[in-house]
């Protein structure tokens, strides 16, 4: 054995099970993802598309049907028996593929010619959203029962925990966790989706995701307490809306030349974020804002309980 070298081999097992999912998710199920997006084309023929402003509207909701269904092949198996953690990181990468082959929205809106997108652009927003939020739901409810991370915190999962996050959405903490998460995501995206840049609108979706994670759950333990925070399912909720408010929000700025405000490079940032953008940013975001956020706390309870033990200790 090497010095400083240890196998833990009772783990082994479970470690290739995690790799196997990873690997499976980055290079054969993503690529495959990748495929069924790449194959949508706009009304000039070129690949200057979205999933609905296209060609064919009815190819692509057909094409995000296929990319989420495939995405959930790999996802629930991966979530039963590594945890919800880690299906919302295989869920990330599938969708990462299938966002990559989509144009930016500045060549989609030339590619019309003169016509506007936005319209179409909500209802795919509003159709990923929900494609999203039902996977996430079956991840929970497939997930193992703990998620146990390196941060030793749990992502509830069960048929309980669907129950939970569905009731605590509309709860105070719940509602005061959406209004932050939509305010703090909105914000960080806005700052970093500087160019409408595949690459960039996909890592903007994800800082956005992180703020809406930690916004969401530091909001509704302050509004609430900290035995109520804003349920898992709140801050995807989030990414869901800004999808939506991201178009309506690029043609408002742009007033109502959305063409001419895509070649002076004046769209409205949160506009150069496409829905599958924000879904697969969000997936990775929201967990890391969460746990983040949890962390905080729990170091912060920890800190307080060390002080006031300090202070009896002292007394005494």
């Amino acid at each position: 054995m090497i010095p400083g070298f240890m196998i833990d081999r009772p783990n082994i097992p479970r470690i290739t099970i995690r790799w196997i999912f990873l690997l499976g998710a980055l290079f054969v199920v993503g690529p495959l993802s990748s495929r069924v997006t790449a194959g949508l084309t706009a009304i000039d023929g070129s690949q200057h598309t979205s999933l609905l402003v296209g060609s064919n509207m009815g190819a692509g909701i057909l094409a995000t049907i296929i990319v989420f269904a495939l995405c959930a092949a790999i996802v629930l198996p991966g979530a039963a028996i590594t945890g919800p953690r880690r299906g919302m990181l295989l869920a990330c990468f599938c969708l990462s593929w299938a966002s990559w082959t989509t144009g930016s929205v500045d060549e989609i809106i030339r590619s019309l010619r003169g016509g506007s997108p936005v319209q179409t652009l909500v209802m795919e927003a509003v159709l990923v959203g929900v494609l999203m939020l039902l996977l996430l739901l079956a991840i929970l409810r497939v997930g193992k029962v703990q998620d146990r991370g390196p941060d030793g915190l749990d992502f509830a999962a069960g048929k309980k925990a669907v129950a939970e996050n569905l009731r605590g959405l509309v709860s105070l903490g719940g509602l005061a966790g959406l209004a932050a998460a939509v305010v703090m995501g909105g914000l960080v995206a806005w700052i970093f989706a500087i160019e409408p840049l595949k690459g960039q609108a996909v890592f903007a979706a994800l800082l956005g995701g992180i703020a809406a994670g930690a916004g969401a759950h530091m909001v509704s333990i302050t509004v609430a307490d900290e035995d109520h925070p804003a349920p898992t399912i709140t801050p995807f909720v989030a990414i869901a809306l800004l999808a939506v408010i991201g178009p309506i929000a690029m043609q408002a700025m742009a007033d109502g030349d959305l063409r001419a405000a895509s070649f002076a490079g004046k769209l409205f940032p949160l506009g150069h974020i496409l829905p599958l953008d924000w879904a697969a940013g969000g997936m990775l975001g929201v967990p890391i804002g969460v746990t983040w956020a949890r962390s905080m706390i729990e170091d912060h309870k920890g800190e307080s309980k060390g002080h006031k033990a300090s202070s009896a200790g002292a007394m005494g």
